[in-house]
């Protein structure tokens, strides 16, 4: 018992780890939809020739290998989080081709395999989500945390915002405990030196969220928030409605029926982010993130089925939108 206690306590979490899981998984998600497109307007060919395959799962492999050695080699944060991108580039090509190993004849159109994959993404992001929510992190994990902030000044990436998180993190420590002292020390000490101004990172940081604060505060942002998701909502109504208008009942495929479910759920967290936007920009930027969500790990599966290649810009856009929304929730819950 002892040694298992022993090595729980060796295992310290990341905190906040599920926005890199969220960046793996859309990467990944974007990845097969992209190669899946890609494919199919090229007619499906094959690299190799005399008796020779070049599968698309070793890209995939090499990927995730590098994102490993990216993660194995930097201590900055910006670094991890490029290793999850390329990590889950990496870990689309490699699923993409799961209907090869799902069946006895190799069968990369094995039709199940899509459902198989998203259902995989999906399950990836709510487990992450729950440990993330369930967690309940130690003072010595807070510590960890704000020693792995710190060290962020070293390259001078450490921006004002991760710095005050940093003594956020160390106030919930034991005050008494000397590491936490001297890791307060070093945070007043690169607070107050002037030789270790802000690089690159960190300033175009500090003036983006400058930018946003600004912003933020014009009324004409929420009315332009509000517009942006009113007109999704409603481009995911119509396109409920004429997948069910075009289809009898008898007809509806799977495709047809996992668009039209897609579509509703979009359109749901949409209007639950609506109703929340007045009380709580946070609690309605996250609805708004979940309904994005929705649509890269399920409507656009379906719509790149529907129109191929054309389905490009849809997913453009919608990775944007995450993207900007993620950014959005980072700055709401920095606020004090």
């Amino acid at each position: 018992m002892n040694r298992m206690a022993d090595f729980r306590r060796s295992i310290v979490v990341r905190i906040g780890f599920g926005r890199l899981v969220e960046a793996f998984l859309v990467s990944a998600a974007v990845c097969v939809l992209c190669i899946r497109a890609a494919l199919s307007v090229a007619n499906y060919p094959q690299i190799g020739g005399g008796g020779l395959h070049v599968a698309h799962v070793l890209f995939g492999g090499i990927g995730m290998a590098a994102a490993l050695v990216i993660a194995m080699a930097s201590l900055t944060e910006p670094a991890i989080y490029l290793a999850a991108v390329i990590g889950g580039v990496g870990f689309g090509a490699f699923i993409d081709e799961i209907g090869k190993f799902l069946t006895s004849d190799n069968d990369y159109f094995y039709r199940p395999a899509v459902a198989v994959m998203y259902m995989t993404f999906v399950a990836f992001y709510i487990a992450a989500r729950s440990i993330e929510r369930r967690a309940r992190p130690s003072q010595e994990a807070y510590l960890a945390n704000a020693l792995d902030l710190a060290k962020e000044a070293v390259a001078g990436n450490l921006d004002d915002e991760e710095a005050r998180r940093a003594r956020e993190y160390l106030a919930r420590c034991d005050r008494g405990d000397p590491v936490v002292a001297s890791v307060g020390a070093i945070l007043d000490k690169i607070g107050n030196a002037s030789t270790h101004a802000p690089g690159f990172v960190a300033r175009n940081k500090n003036r983006m969220r400058s930018l946003y604060r600004g912003v933020v505060q014009r009324r004409w942002f929420t009315t332009l928030v509000v517009f942006i998701f009113v007109a999704t909502g409603l481009v995911a109504f119509v396109q409920g409605i004429v997948v069910l208008a075009g289809t009898s009942r008898s007809d509806l495929s799977f495709a047809s029926s996992g668009e039209l479910v897609s579509d509703i759920g979009v359109g749901a967290f949409v209007v639950l982010g609506l109703l929340r936007i007045r009380k709580s920009r946070l609690s309605a930027y996250r609805m708004f993130a979940r309904a994005v969500l929705v649509s890269i790990f399920l409507a656009q599966p379906f719509a790149f089925y529907r129109i191929q290649f054309w389905a490009i810009a849809g997913l453009a856009a919608v990775v944007l939108f995450w993207g900007i929304l993620r950014y959005m929730i980072e700055e709401e819950e920095a606020l004090p």
